[in-house]
């Protein structure tokens, strides 16, 4: 792979949620390798803009909350506004950004100053065949840019304020964790019953006497009662608030990780921690987690894989109630104990 260095500014565009940014991250690396001596800035989704930052895969961080994206969707792009000024000073705009109608595109391609510009609606992945992240990486072909071994392994941090993590289990007198789990996601059709998640924790802990964590986001915010009163989980033993950048450090530092098709359990799988998924309606074709010690758990429904709109409306989820928690123990067990992890 080639270095170019005639480009000195690239603007990443990307409003994905952490799934999505995670299964960006090699094409990241290709970015930063191809374009060694470029500044590389992305508008993106606040609640990962540091890691990108801690991991080095950019150089600036711009929240797409702060900036007036919303400009580029008018029909009549003002061209002297200061953040069209921003924009105007990069050599490359990549986009991958909702653009149903095309407007995004024709505005970026009218400043003034061309630079070039390469847009991929966040959308078009659902035509790809392929698993998402080939997606992703298909699009850098528009950049002369072929990748032959994508990189699923994230970089390591560039400072040691992602550490949240690790250091709030220390204060507890704990060590990091053999066993993390987060039992949430962004689709709530995604979600196996928390009860399961349970009785997994206490059965693995019970066979193996293994120090288990849960770790909870905002999103699951509302299981915390659940799991410190009625699931007999110590206070201690369940993290919350952690940044993306803290949670990455956690998990890096875990032997073992549980979860369902998430953000966390992507992030989880690239980390190199042994990473268990559970999957229910999505395709594991499609949005498997990658990385170097991934097991997916699923049912052969007939009828999963299903599109979004039957995911959400679909009351039985066969999918996901078919797997029992005594499975996933046995999974859990079997690889705790292979490589004494």
């Amino acid at each position: 792979m080639h270095h170019d260095e005639s480009i000195s500014k690239i603007c990443i565009i990307f409003g994905g949620a952490l799934g999505d940014l995670v299964l960006l991250l090699p094409s990241l690396v290709s970015l930063r390798e191809v374009y060694s001596s470029a500044q590389i800035a992305i508008l993106g989704n606040p609640l990962w803009l540091e890691f990108l930052a801690e991991r080095g895969y950019v150089d600036k961080t711009y929240s797409l909350e702060q900036m007036p994206v919303y400009l580029l969707f008018q029909s009549n792009l003002a061209q002297t506004h200061p953040f069209i000024e921003f924009l105007k000073d990069f050599d490359i705009i990549l986009s991958w950004f909702g653009d149903r109608q095309g407007i995004l595109e024709r505005n970026l391609r009218s400043l003034a100053t061309t630079p070039l510009v390469f847009v991929f609606p966040f959308k078009n992945h659902e035509q790809n065949t392929g698993h998402v992240s080939e997606f992703y990486l298909s699009t850098l072909r528009h950049l002369g840019i072929t990748v032959a071994a994508p990189r699923f392994k994230i970089l390591p941090a560039h400072s040691s304020s992602s550490s949240k993590g690790c250091s709030q289990m220390a204060d507890y007198g704990l060590e990091p964790p053999r066993l993390c789990i987060h039992p949430g996601s962004g689709a709530k059709a995604k979600i196996w019953p928390l009860k399961n998640f349970i009785d997994v924790a206490l059965e693995v802990t019970r066979r193996l006497a293994v120090q288990v964590s849960f770790v909870l986001g905002p999103a699951e915010e509302e299981y915390f009662q659940t799991l410190k009163e009625s699931a007999r989980i110590q206070s201690t033993a369940i993290l919350r608030d952690l940044s993306v950048s803290g949670l990455a450090t956690l998990l890096e530092h875990s032997r073992l990780y549980l979860g369902n098709d998430s953000g966390p359990t992507h992030l989880a799988a690239c980390t190199g921690v042994c990473t268990v998924a559970i999957f229910g309606p999505t395709s594991v074709e499609k949005w498997a987690p990658r990385g170097p010690d991934v097991h997916i758990i699923r049912k052969e429904t007939p009828c999963c894989p299903c599109n979004i709109d039957v995911m959400h409306q679909c009351t039985t989820r066969h999918c996901l109630a078919e797997i029992t928690p005594e499975e996933v123990v046995e999974v859990l067990c079997s690889l705790m104990k292979s490589e004494n992890r």
